[in-house]
C-alpha cells in the first residue's frame, strides 16, 4: 500500500512473516485459524493490499496473540 505526499512515497508494510515465525505458526494453520481465503492472507502477507481491511488485521491479530503494531509499520522512502 503506497501513498505519495510531497516527493515522498509513504507505506504500510506488513511483518506478519515475522510474527508467524516467532510464534511458530505455519501459513497452513494460519489460514485454517484465520478462516481467511490464500488470494486474501498473501495481499498482506506480502504488503500487496491496497485498502487495509481492520476485520482481517483483527483476525490475523488474535491468532498470533499480537497488537496491530506488532504486524503493521508505517515506512517512508
Amino acid at each position: 500500500m503506497n501513498v505519495v505526499t510531497k516527493q515522498k512515497i509513504e507505506c504500510v508494510k506488513f511483518k506478519i512473516e515475522l510474527m508467524m515465525k516467532q510464534k511458530n505458526i505455519s501459513r497452513k494453520e494460519m489460514l485454517r485459524r484465520t478462516g481467511l481465503k490464500n488470494e486474501v492472507f498473501n495481499r498482506y502477507y506480502y504488503s500487496e493490499i491496497k485498502r487495509i481491511d481492520i476485520d482481517v488485521i483483527l483476525k490475523i491479530c488474535n491468532v498470533l496473540e499480537c497488537n496491530i503494531s506488532d504486524i503493521m509499520e508505517h515506512v517512508k522512502m
